[in-house]
C-alpha cells in the first residue's frame, strides 16, 4: 500500500488546490544520479493542474534550489513569495527565450512535503560528495538538526526582509 503523500492547501489562480513536491533524478556532471525538487499543484479530486517548476535535466547544484516555470505560470514568482513557499536565489537560467530565476525552498515547506528520510537523502547528494557517515545514510537526525538550522536561518531572513530585524 503507498503512503499517502503530504500537501498543503493553497489558493491558485482562484482556484483552491493542493501544492505537492516531489524528487525527479539527473545525473551530475560525474554521471552520478542527483534529486531535484518538482513542485506541482493537483484538485482536491487529485487531477493534475499544472506542474510549478522546470527541469533542463541536469544538475542544479545548490541545495533547496528549483527553476519555476515562469514561461507556462507567469504570476508564478509572486505566488511563490506571497504564499512564503520560496524566494529568489540569486541565479537563473536561460533556454529560448525565457530566463528562469532560481528559487529555494523554505524550509518549513520542505519539512512539510517531504519525509525526514527524503530530505536525507536529498541533503546527500549537496552536502557530502561521497564523503557521508554510515550513520548520515542511515539516520535521520542530522538532517532533522540540519533543518532546524535552515529554519532559524530562514526566519531570520523573513525578519530583516520584513524590516523586523
Amino acid at each position: 500500500m503507498e503512503q499517502e503523500r503530504s500537501y498543503i492547501e493553497i489558493e491558485y489562480n482562484d482556484e483552491k488546490l493542493r501544492l505537492y513536491g516531489s524528487f525527479y533524478e539527473v545525473e551530475d556532471w560525474m554521471g552520478e544520479p542527483k534529486r531535484l525538487i518538482g513542485l506541482y499543484l493537483e484538485t482536491p479530486e487529485g487531477e493534475p493542474y499544472t506542474d510549478l517548476t522546470v527541469s533542463f535535466g541536469e544538475f542544479v547544484g545548490a541545495y533547496g534550489n528549483f527553476f519555476p516555470d515562469v514561461n507556462n505560470e507567469p504570476g508564478i514568482e509572486k505566488f511563490l513569495q506571497d504564499n512564503l513557499i520560496a524566494f529568489p536565489a540569486g541565479g537563473f537560467k536561460t533556454s529560448g527565450f525565457v530566463t528562469y530565476p532560481a528559487y529555494r525552498l523554505s524550509p518549513y515547506v520542505m519539512e512539510k512535503l517531504f519525509t525526514l528520510e527524503e530530505i536525507r537523502d536529498y541533503k546527500l547528494d549537496y552536502d557530502f560528495h561521497g564523503e557521508a557517515t554510515e550513520d548520515m545514510r542511515t539516520s535521520c537526525e542530522w538532517a532533522k538538526e540540519s533543518l532546524d538550522k535552515e529554519k532559524k536561518s530562514f526566519d531570520e531572513f523573513l525578519a530583516e526582509r520584513q524590516g523586523r530585524a
